[in-house]
């Protein structure tokens, strides 16, 4: 296994980041972590009342706490340094592109993957018409669905869901795990295989993958 950083945001609207999770996965096991809330600088009446009910983050919390631009420095070390894994990756790329936008911060070209799909490879959802001839072992090898929250509960991986770091650590073990299901000795071993693709973040803050 390979070093990688685990990385997950909650927001206060789509695009500006209110907390930020981070957590170093170096040959299966973690290494270090980092959390922190993030002041987006937006009207406390721009936050999204959806969003704020799921995170349980407030404007009046964060109104201490550093921007985005404050911890890019320290982010951009695992950015350029290792690739970066979510969970529904294209949900939190699309967080660090609209901050890095917002803040004119220039970025390297960053490798990212996706623990959802990777998951999705590792343990296939049964199709229904499989499931009255599965046997209970059969049906406990395969997750009902592969959700953040669903995934640590099938692999027995503790979680506070919606804690950026708890989501964030979550995001690694199941990267680990599914690399290992996959009998790949690497993250990027598994990457190799037909169904999986790395997507990538480039300067021009443009998605693809």
């Amino acid at each position: 296994m390979d070093s990688f950083v685990a990385i997950d945001f909650e927001t206060a609207t789509w695009g500006s980041a209110c907390a930020i999770g981070l957590a170093h996965f170096e040959d299966g096991k973690k290494i270090d972590e980092r959390y922190t809330l993030i002041n987006p600088k937006i009207a406390a009446s721009s936050w999204e009342y959806g969003a704020i009910r799921v995170h349980g983050i407030h404007p009046r919390d964060v109104v201490d706490a550093p921007t985005f631009a404050d911890i890019w420095p320290e982010l951009i070390h695992y950015a350029a340094c290792y690739p970066l894994v979510a969970h529904n990756a294209n949900f939190d790329m699309g967080v660090l592109r609209s901050e890095l936008t917002r803040a004119n911060l220039a970025s390297p070209t960053i490798r990212y993957g996706c623990s959802m799909q990777l998951a999705r490879s590792a343990w296939p959802k049964r199709r229904t018409k499989d499931l009255e001839d599965a046997t209970v072992a059969e049906l406990r090898a395969a997750p009902e669905n592969h959700k953040l929250s669903t995934l640590s509960e099938f692999l027995s991986i503790e979680l506070d869901h919606h804690n950026a770091l708890s989501d964030a650590v979550a995001c690694g073990e199941i990267t680990v795990r599914a690399v290992e299901q996959l009998g790949a000795s690497t993250l990027a071993a598994a990457y190799d295989q037909p169904r999986l693709r790395w997507g990538e973040l480039t300067p021009e803050f443009s998605v693809a993958g």
